[in-house]
């Protein structure tokens, strides 16, 4: 019976130190990119832009100036064919460094029907690369690679 008691305190225990309250889940920006991976070599090896499979649109942040941190992240897919549509769970981001970084897991949450729109993003200073992938319904493929460029704060 202690045995029992013991497990089921340490259990209790292990939630209330693991979980974190909601105020304090929607207070902190999302670090979508740790500093010690900004850090690593940049890699110099890309794939091109893929434009089989639906229409990736970047509507946040503007590409062609440098930004700030935290920043809105807005992505929408469109099918290019209205047959075919969009396979959401086939998206992909990754941090593009010596080694791939997937940060897919990272975003997941932010996800709204088509779309990814994530409203308090932080990033190191920096340039960072990024590469988002997705498929329509028939495995068709879109990929594209964005430049950010963040300021010092």
């Amino acid at each position: 019976m202690s045995h029992q008691l013991l497990i089921i305190a340490s259990v209790v225990f292990l939630l209330t130190a693991c979980s974190r309250s909601e105020s304090e889940l929607e207070s902190k920006p999302l670090m979508l990119i740790l500093p010690e991976e900004a850090a690593q070599y940049d890699s110099t090896s890309f794939v091109p832009d893929s434009e089989k499979g639906p229409n990736i649109e970047i509507v946040q942040p503007l590409l062609t100036s440098v930004v700030t941190s935290p920043l809105s992240i807005q992505v929408e897919f469109t099918s290019r064919q209205p047959d075919l549509g969009v396979n959401m769970k086939s998206f992909k981001l990754t941090y593009k460094k010596l080694w791939g970084i997937d940060i897919t897991d990272r975003v997941l949450e932010y996800i709204d029907g088509e779309s990814i729109n994530a409203p308090e993003i932080e990033l190191p200073a920096g340039k960072h690369t990024l590469e988002i992938y997705i498929e329509d319904n028939e495995e068709n493929i879109s990929t594209k690679l964005i430049t950010l460029e963040v300021a010092e704060s």
